[in-house]
Order: C-alpha cells, then structure tokens, then sequence
C-alpha cells in the first residue's frame, strides 16, 4: 500500500499486541472518511466512530477515537469511566 493513502498511524507494537484486529480495520475504514464532504457526511462518520466506543480495548485506542471524532458534542461520552 501507498503511504500517501495511509488513513491513520498504525498502532505501537504494544498497542497492537492488546488491541482487537477488527477494532483497527473498521476505525481505519471511518476513520479514513472524509468530513468535509457534508455535513450530513460528517455527522454520519462521527457517529461510525462513536459506535466502536464499546470495542477500545486500549486507552490508546480509546485516545486516537476521541482525536478521530469531530463533534465536541460525542467527547464528553467516550472515557474510561464507562
């Protein structure tokens, strides 16, 4: 694969060790939608990235989802305190 098209940093050796594989294939696939597109677009995506919340295994994971999501509104939901 191209780097240029690469849509989020892979996950540290650690990271990838603990984190669930299909967790980093869908967060990438959202993650690598672009926002910009619409309105409509964006909220669609933010909400993508808040229903894989339930799968951060990590607080790593859990740190790159909240960068990931736009919407100041969904930040407040995603912490550790579940």
């Amino acid at each position: 694969m191209d780097r240029s098209h690469a849509r989020s940093p892979p996950p540290s050796t650690a990271e990838a060790e603990t984190e669930l594989p299909e967790f980093e294939s869908v967060f990438a696939e959202v993650a690598g939608l672009d926002p910009s597109t619409s309105k409509e677009h964006s909220r669609l995506r933010d909400s993508l990235l808040v229903s894989l919340y339930p799968a951060t295994a990590t607080p790593a994971a859990l740190k790159r989802l909240r960068a990931a999501v736009r919407s100041p509104q969904w930040k407040p939901e995603l912490t550790l305190g579940r």
